[in-house]
């Protein structure tokens, strides 16, 4: 609707996982380097954590996309709907690698037969990794099953039979599953997103308008350090801000976002912010 008026291609702001618009700061290239060197390794499992809104999700997509360029030996288990039961996962698990899944199969056949398919793999040179979004949802008897995976190792060389990367949030409190003492032995390499500084939210901001089609700069430095502080840094939070603060710019015929916009804007969605 306002692409026109600010000269874009194409919005810049959705919140979707487009990996075109990742911006990569120092600290996200950090934990992907974490995370690529846990799965070369073919180490049991990696964390990568975050607050709600992070780019945990987006960085997770982006990890997945450089392992398959990097190394055409890994097998990739992706799930994106932690709430399903463990039944449910160990059928999409084999699903995913390609294998025929009864539907009516019980619980102790299904993970038989996980092991079995997974065994293979490792016998073929190659490795499985089960990326997990939003793991910090995941409920505590499939959580002690996904435990049980982490300790897989092949009987005869004592490789490790898959990788796992928990991707969530970590939460304010010191229970929860990601944070649990029996995890934390078991994966001992953990990446955690922090929010950005001012600096970071005017280049993250700059980057996404760049692919879009605009180079020059439409919002103004105090545009820019009000939603820093509005957003607490979360890219999520600062894609809501600006989207609708570039419809309300074009409804006002301005040629820059100014704090004035910024402040309405915020005043408007605040509750979506917290």
């Amino acid at each position: 609707m306002y692409e026109d008026y600010w000269k874009l291609k194409e919005k810049p702001f959705d919140n979707n996982y487009d990996l075109r618009f990742l911006y990569l700061s120092l600290q996200h290239e950090e934990a992907v380097t974490r995370l690529l060197f846990a799965i070369k390794e073919r180490r049991h499992g990696v964390i990568l954590s975050g607050n709600y809104g992070s780019g945990k999700s987006i960085i997770l997509n982006f990890l997945l996309n450089r392992a398959k360029e990097m190394d055409d030996s890994l097998q990739f288990i992706h799930i994106t709907d932690p709430l399903m039961t463990m039944t449910e996962f160990f059928r999409e698990f084999l699903h995913q690698l390609g294998e025929p899944v009864d539907n009516e199969g019980t619980r102790p056949v299904l993970s038989s037969t996980l092991r079995k398919k997974l065994m293979a793999i490792h016998e073929e040179g190659k490795h499985t990794i089960i990326a997990i979004d939003e793991a910090d949802l995941i409920g505590a008897e499939t959580m002690q099953e996904m435990r049980l995976l982490l300790d897989l190792c092949h009987p005869k060389t004592q490789g490790t039979l898959v990788t796992v990367v928990f991707c969530g949030c970590l939460g304010d409190s010191e229970e929860g599953h990601l944070k649990s003492r029996a995890l934390r032995q078991r994966i001992p390499i953990r990446c955690e997103l922090d929010s950005f500084d001012a600096d970071q939210c005017g280049e993250y901001i700059q980057h996404r308008l760049t692919i879009a089609g605009q180079p020059n700069q439409l919002f103004t430095e105090d545009a820019i350090a009000l939603i820093a502080e509005a957003s607490q840094g979360a890219p999520r939070a600062i894609n809501n801000i600006c989207d609708l603060s570039l419809f309300l710019g074009s409804s006002r015929n301005l040629p820059k976002i100014d704090v004035g916009v910024i402040e309405a804007v915020v005043q408007e969605i605040a509750g979506s912010l917290n």
